[in-house]
């Protein structure tokens, strides 16, 4: 006689199971969680059994165990220019996943770029390595004043020169 077997939804790892109220024999199809659960900032992107990707409500065969699906997410680097300008597109990215840090250099009227900053105070330049967590990474562009000071002999201007003055 063919056993009742339960199927289980993991959220946040063990921190958040749902369970099905239903039961199900073994070879019977039955329909994935249709609702996306919320996580941090992360996009959902299905539900994860033995390396297998399901979207939302598709139909899975139950096997001859109670079942259980991850939810799976992605999350995103995203650059802040603070008033800059640049072509940066965002990465997007899984938990535990190394991202690089961008080699494209904003620019800003009277500031030169100094590096990224992260909201916990970190700082990176082009090409550092983050590896992440289960949440997006915001970097924002940290600038250094420059002022142009100019030099006049009779009235005619002779050389200019930038000098930044770094206040922090």
């Amino acid at each position: 006689e063919a056993g009742l077997y339960g199927v289980e939804y993991l959220v946040d790892g063990d921190n958040n199971v749902v369970k099905d109220e239903a039961v199900y024999f073994a070879n019977q199809n039955f329909t994935l969680k249709s609702d996306i659960p919320a996580h941090n900032d992360g996009y959902f992107e299905g539900w994860s059994n033995n390396n297998n990707l399901y979207s939302a409500g598709s139909i899975v065969k139950m096997g001859s165990e109670k079942m259980s699906f991850d939810a799976v997410f992605s999350y995103e680097l995203k650059y802040d220019l603070d008033g800059g300008t640049a072509a940066i597109n965002n990465t997007k990215f899984f938990e535990g996943e190394k991202v690089i840090v961008t080699d494209s250099v904003p620019v800003k009227e009277g500031y030169r770029f100094k590096a990224w900053e992260d909201s916990e105070g970190n700082t990176y330049k082009a090409f550092d390595e983050i590896t992440t967590a289960d949440k997006g990474i915001t970097l924002k562009a940290t600038w250094v004043k420059t002022y142009t000071i100019s030099y006049y002999v009779d009235n005619t201007e002779v050389t200019e020169l930038k000098t930044v003055v770094d206040a922090g």
